[in-house]
């Protein structure tokens, strides 16, 4: 799974097991010990918070790959 190497998971943000879709604008990184405390649930469910919003970390996702198709 990505991101192992440096102790972060990969995340639904709504869980499948709660009708969350396959699509990447539902994942998140996050450490290994939120991702444990979600727990298949939703952030507000859990009671937590996205430090950022879906929309920031896809433009960040996206400078990063034109980034290395220019390399």
């Amino acid at each position: 799974m990505w991101g192992l190497e440096q102790g972060r998971l990969v995340d639904p943000i709504i869980p499948r097991s709660e009708g969350g879709p396959s699509a990447w604008a539902n994942l998140v990184a996050c450490c290994r010990e939120c991702n444990a405390r979600k727990s298949g649930r939703t952030p507000e469910q859990a009671g937590m918070q996205l430090r950022s919003s879906v929309r920031s970390q896809r433009a960040l996702l996206m400078d990063r790959l034109n980034t290395l198709a220019q390399a």
